[in-house]
């Protein structure tokens, strides 16, 4: 009997060794804010050098004065909103607010989809931070969208990334939104800058 207990928990540990680890799309707490609307935008691709889960995303945000309008994170295979919807998870008012002592003020708030979504190896993915909000402040969300990393649950960033560093990091301006490719950074902050360039090769 003892022996049996023995191998079924080898057996259980064998598995969980080889699980697919869980990540979310994170943001840092520096750097400009970038207005959510119905005409601005934040996204990132994500073309992954290992399988991992994408559990939604974790953002440094806040909601305008008289926020009302929901906001939406979407994930789709492919390189923009024109790809297949693979999840989204929609945050009405009321729940983003209720994530938060202060809505008006910068703090965590989290859009976890309702499984995490498996991600392939060299494929890319788009990843779309939305809200139908009036192009006004005080009905616009807001993003702490500088700097982004791939995260796991405490919000640290995962070492090494996961994802394609040649996808870029930098933000580019669009016609209607603001594109922020998430290349798997560091936060800037979390690590010296020597540090952080040394790691992008530009030292």
């Amino acid at each position: 009997m003892t022996s049996a207990r023995l191998y079924f928990g080898l057996m259980i540990g064998s598995l969980s060794a080889f699980a697919t680890p869980i990540y979310y799309l994170t943001t840092g707490q520096t750097g400009a804010q970038t207005q959510i609307d119905i005409n601005h935008t934040s996204s990132w691709t994500l073309t992954p050098t290992s399988a991992f889960d994408l559990g939604g995303g974790s953002f440094e945000m806040k909601a305008g004065s008289s926020a009302s309008a929901n906001a939406l994170l979407t994930l789709y295979q492919g390189t923009s909103q024109a790809g297949t919807i693979l999840s989204q998870v929609t945050l009405p008012n009321l729940a983003f607010c209720a994530q938060v002592s202060n809505c008006g003020a910068f703090g965590v708030h989290n859009f976890f989809f309702g499984s995490a979504v498996p991600l392939s190896v060299g494929t890319t993915y788009f990843v779309a931070l939305t809200s139908l909000a009036a192009d006004v402040q005080s009905q616009a969300y807001f993003i702490k969208a500088d700097n982004s990393f791939i995260g796991d649950a405490s919000g640290n960033p995962v070492i090494p990334p996961p994802v394609d560093g040649g996808s870029g990091g930098g933000q580019v301006p669009e016609p209607s939104s603001l594109l922020l490719t998430s290349a798997g950074l560091l936060a800037i902050g979390l690590v010296p800058l020597r540090a952080l360039r040394s790691l992008l090769g530009l030292a």
